[in-house]
């Protein structure tokens, strides 16, 4: 196991998602898990979240992790890490070296919270509930930097986002379509759904009304 230092010093000179991807998918093939993942919960209205996900997380746990309300639950209200052992995700996953997860919750101040989640090898861990306490407690000093590191490709991300792409964006959140912004900045249609795909892109959406939430979260279009 790399030490504490060895994971913080690695995450705080990480400035692109390809470097943040790549760091999470090192930690899942590592010796010590079967895969890791970064789950992250924004919150957009007081009955809907969205939910983004790093890492190797398999589509079973994905369409799983979208839909649980209990793990929002634990995400938001407990700030020690969380074992569910296998059987009690009968149905998720069929591996027989699979043991269960092991989840490392973390929130901010604001809209967001999450965890990192790890598939425990039940050649390691399968009953070893001191060593799984150790593993737990060691990676939630480290979530807070990962969350930073998290936080820092979005804001460098977001950064990149040119005046034009902008200022569609910004007329797209008042509910002008691509026509009528095209009218309004004097540009092609075409032009305009080009910026606006940017957007997506660079804020990790996959829509232009989540590109929006994004921005209006982050504050960036207040002075568009």
């Amino acid at each position: 196991m790399k030490t504490i230092e060895f994971f913080v010093n690695r995450l705080k000179h990480i400035q692109t998602q390809a470097e943040f991807n790549r760091f999470i998918n090192v930690i899942g093939n590592t010796d010590s898990f079967l895969w890791a993942g970064m789950v992250n919960y924004r919150i957009e209205t007081p009955s809907q979240s969205m939910v983004t996900m790093q890492g190797q997380v398999p589509e079973a746990f994905s369409y799983w992790l979208k839909n649980s309300i209990e793990l929002r639950r634990i995400s938001r209200a407990n700030v020690v890490p969380q074992c569910i052992p296998k059987q009690d995700l009968e149905g998720v996953s069929n591996d027989p070296n699979f043991a269960g997860l092991l989840l490392v919750p973390y929130s901010s101040i604001g809209t967001e919270h999450g965890f990192l989640i790890f598939a425990l090898d039940e050649q390691l861990f399968g009953g070893n509930s001191e060593r799984l306490e150790k593993l737990g407690w060691f990676w939630s000093i480290i979530v807070p930097y990962v969350y930073e590191a998290h936080c820092r490709v979005y804001a460098n991300e977001v950064a990149s986002i040119t005046k034009r792409e902008m200022e569609c964006i910004s007329w797209a959140s008042e509910g002008k379509t691509s026509w009528e912004i095209s009218k309004i900045l004097n540009i092609s249609e075409r032009t305009v759904n080009f910026h606006l795909a940017n957007c997506i892109q660079k804020t990790g959406s996959v829509n232009r009304q989540q590109a929006i939430a994004k921005c209006l979260l982050q504050g960036h279009l207040m002075s568009a």
